[in-house]
């Protein structure tokens, strides 16, 4: 959530990916606050990245491409956007 709100406008965004359905993962999401969108039910989003354990962490960058993957790689990568 920092992270939309502190480069959101420097076109990051954040998307959450979850396998679980919708009715069981809202729960969570609301209890962390979260307001970024969260796929639900998206086995097939998990297979075509990799995500086979939650959490998992991406940086997409405004281009569209993943420019990092891990929470320190993109922590590092953050600090390199413009």
């Amino acid at each position: 959530m920092k992270v939309q709100k502190e480069y959101g406008s420097r076109g990051v965004v954040v998307v959450g990916v979850t396998n679980a359905e919708a009715s069981a993962a809202q729960g969570f999401i609301d209890d962390l606050g979260v307001t970024y969108p969260v796929l639900s039910e998206s086995q097939e989003v998990c297979d075509a990245y990799g995500v086979w354990f939650v959490p998992k962490t991406y940086l997409v960058g405004p281009d569209g491409k993943i420019v990092a993957e891990g929470l320190d790689s993109a922590t590092s990568a953050l600090k390199k956007i413009p």
